[in-house]
């Protein structure tokens, strides 16, 4: 059974939030985590960006790492996407697939990760993508203000 079918089994039908289901996740993946992310890996984590040069940022992303640096690491964030279409990506990613829409595309500074990188097993990279843990954010007058993530999914 994947996490998504575990959680869709223990919320018995009722909505929660997303910080329940971040909670939640978190619980789960948490004795599997890395200090330094690899390419192939599909990594969850909490995030606080300090640039103001993107209009926002997920502070939760769940991305799939192609590219390493010293203090970076950058790849494809499936919460970029709308649910419905995570899966499929997420499919891809099994089968070998590291193509995925540019606007998934980000660079994560290793020193703003505020938790540890979390491996999510490969097994679960099909529908993991389904569980709602994504937060946006923007930075307004020197704060951060929370944006609705279909205006995100809406973005080109």
């Amino acid at each position: 059974m994947t996490l998504y079918q575990e959680i869709k089994k223990e919320m018995k039908g009722f909505g929660k939030t997303n910080t329940w289901y971040r909670d939640w996740l978190f619980g789960r993946v948490s004795g599997h985590y890395t200090q330094k992310p690899k390419p192939g890996q599909m990594l969850f984590f909490s995030y606080f960006a300090t640039t103001t040069r993107v209009p926002y940022f997920d502070k939760y992303p769940l991305v799939m790492v192609n590219e390493i640096g010293q203090d970076y690491f950058a790849g494809g964030n499936l919460h970029y996407m709308e649910p419905i279409l995570r899966t499929s990506i997420g499919k891809s990613f099994q089968n070998g697939g590291l193509s995925y829409p540019p606007k998934m595309h980000h660079k994560y500074l290793k020193i703003n990760a505020t938790s540890p990188f979390f491996v999510i097993d490969e097994l679960e990279w099909a529908d993991i993508g389904l569980i709602p843990v994504e937060e946006f954010v923007k930075f307004v007058d020197g704060r951060t203000v929370k944006i609705p993530s279909s205006k995100v999914w809406n973005d080109s």
